[in-house]
């Protein structure tokens, strides 16, 4: 499934797969996770996710897994609100972060955070926005020293409760590499300068973060780059489509990449006057 899912991206030209899904579904009823994870137990999500990531990994890709620290114990979609889970740490040990511990061990290139609050933890601010969670567990705790991407900043748990540009720089306070879809782009750069200008986020947290997407693009790119310039890989050209890797061999047969060109297939009409209209 992992060289599969590698190769089609590929393919494309998508070097990063925002998977595998490392929750473990084991609540009913809910509404987010469910099929999208790998199973209902802490056994079967950690072998599935380290098995999808070797398969990957024969590949230039980036893999993500989510949600950190485990959204399929929720029971609230957090697309329109704040899910929060009551459970200990010692629960969390034993349930939740043992397939993020795995996806780790495994050389997961990225890891993207949960819209979702565990007081247990942080009593304050959800996984996304909490240092507690992101740099204390995930980072320290964890030995994780990937990517931390957020889940989307659009979503109602995190645009609702905290703003769109508010959430942004809490974010990063918070340990995030990449934030994924904020509500207002424009005015989210704007607050992170901002807050960057006045002393609230140091040119250092910046920059960490800058090195790790840095090495990522290194990754990804071919050829390989130099460390001269973190915008060298802005001048490769783009991967060709692949379309054998894609479709079927009838279907390659009417890409536009096969077919003839568009002049051959221009049927010439000849009117007369009589005809006119």
């Amino acid at each position: 499934m992992g060289t599969i899912t590698a190769q089609e991206a590929l393919a494309i030209g998508l070097n990063w797969i925002l998977a595998p899904v490392v929750d473990v579904n084991n609540n009913p009823d809910n509404p987010v996770i469910n099929v999208r994870a790998f199973g209902e137990t802490v056994e079967a999500v950690s072998e599935l996710a380290i098995a999808f990531l070797q398969g990957t990994q024969q590949h230039p890709i980036l893999t993500c897994a989510k949600h950190f620290p485990g959204h399929g114990d929720t029971a609230v979609d957090s697309h329109l609100t704040l899910p929060t889970l009551p459970h200990t740490i010692d629960r969390l040990e034993q349930i939740e972060l043992p397939p993020f511990v795995a996806a780790v061990r495994s050389n997961v290139d990225a890891v993207m955070s949960a819209h979702l609050k565990i007081s247990a933890i942080d009593a304050q601010y959800p996984a996304t926005l909490s240092r507690s969670i992101l740099t204390d567990l995930l980072r320290h705790q964890l030995g994780f020293d990937g990517l931390i991407v957020t889940d989307a900043l659009v979503m109602g748990a995190i645009a609702n409760e905290y703003g769109a540009n508010e959430a942004p720089v809490l974010a990063i306070e918070a340990g995030a590499d990449i934030l994924m879809m904020p509500l207002d782009p424009e005015g989210a750069i704007q607050a992170v300068c901002a807050a960057v200008e006045s002393g609230r986020i140091s040119p250092d947290r910046i920059a960490e973060s800058l090195d790790r997407i840095w090495q990522a693009k290194q990754k990804v790119c071919a050829p390989d780059l130099s460390a001269e310039s973190p915008h060298a890989w802005e001048t490769l050209p783009p991967p060709p489509i692949q379309l054998d890797q894609l479709a079927t061999p009838d279907a390659i047969a009417l890409s536009p990449q096969s077919c003839k060109p568009r002049s051959a297939f221009i049927v010439p009409l000849q009117f007369h006057q009589a005809d006119a209209i």
